[in-house]
């Protein structure tokens, strides 16, 4: 179905929503639909153990080029930085990509956060060209891993962590994401996994509701 930049406010039928780059697309592809339509909302983005782990020391030195693209959606991304920050046992580099907002958006991010970097567009590009905008400058930037979040996510303090672990632990995995959640009551799975039907050409989703498991899956 239509939707905005964003995929926010709209309904459109399951799975149509582009994976690989949904609500905190990292490093790999754990990010869920609930059956049926999908109505818009706030994902939280769980890291399934509120624990760091075990070698958060020897993973802090590792570089992490965080984007995520704002259109219109001001208060949703001054929350998902806010997030950001709060992160413990990994750093972030934060590039916000600005599609084209009718108001004062970018005057205000970069007020409020005054250490990322912020790019501007004159015009909406959609939503992947936006974020490729700063994929391309991370790449010159060299990081370790490129993190692609949307702006209406929330995340636990310890998700980044938890994600390099896990990356750091499957050198052959290309892409990882972390379980999510809806936001704010944190207890419906909205994703916690994918697989793909190679003969089908399918993408399968799960739903089970893996917090607390602490399970790290390639």
């Amino acid at each position: 179905g239509e939707q905005d930049q964003l995929g926010r406010s709209k309904r459109f039928p399951p799975f149509e929503w582009p994976n690989l780059a949904a609500a905190a697309s990292v490093f790999t592809s754990r990010a869920v639909g609930t059956g049926g339509t999908l109505d818009c909302c706030h994902l939280v983005v769980h890291p399934l153990s509120a624990d760091l782990p075990a070698g958060a020391n020897e993973l802090s030195h590792m570089r992490i080029g965080t984007i995520t693209v704002n259109y219109n959606g001001l208060a949703d991304t001054l929350e998902m930085l806010a997030s950001l920050k709060a992160q413990v046992g990994a750093q972030t580099e934060v590039m916000v990509v600005d599609n084209g907002s009718r108001g004062d958006d970018t005057h205000v991010i970069s007020e409020t956060f005054k250490d990322i970097t912020l790019v501007g567009s004159n015009e909406n590009l959609g939503f992947a060209e936006g974020n490729n905008l700063a994929i391309r400058l991370a790449l010159e930037r060299d990081y370790d891993y490129v993190f692609l979040i949307n702006n209406d996510t929330v995340l636990e303090p310890v998700c980044l962590a938890r994600l390099i672990e896990c990356a750091e632990a499957n050198p052959k995995a290309g892409i990882i994401a972390p379980a999510m959640y809806r936001y704010p009551e944190k207890s419906a799975p909205w994703f916690t996994g994918s697989s793909i039907d190679w003969e089908g050409g399918a993408i399968l989703h799960s739903f089970e509701d893996v917090l607390g498991t602490g399970v790290c899956e390639p």
